[in-house]
């Protein structure tokens, strides 16, 4: 499924590692603009959920709530082979 402008996601800081790693360390936020940056195309992510080590930062303090995030657009090729797919669509409860 593709990801586009005004979509909610979930941004991985690791990719899936033996212990779980992946879940355990993540950004989630709106999709707010494609970009080319760094030579790829990559999402604006405006962050407003930031989890790390499983824990979610509750305050403002050493969280990136409100940055922006430019992970890379899945699908890119990574320069050490494989493609990127660190960034998954969330579903809104209904």
């Amino acid at each position: 499924m593709a990801i586009g402008i005004g979509d909610r996601v979930r941004s991985y800081d690791f990719p899936d590692r033996d212990g779980g790693s992946r879940e355990q360390c993540y950004a989630e936020g709106t999709v707010r603009a494609l970009q080319w940056v760094g030579g790829c195309e990559r999402y604006v992510v405006l962050i407003d959920k930031d989890v790390w080590d499983g824990k979610e930062y509750l305050s403002p303090q050493g969280s990136r709530v409100g940055s922006l995030l430019f992970p890379p657009v899945n699908g890119t090729p990574r320069s050490m082979g494989g493609i990127c797919n660190g960034v998954e669509l969330l579903k809104e409860a209904s």
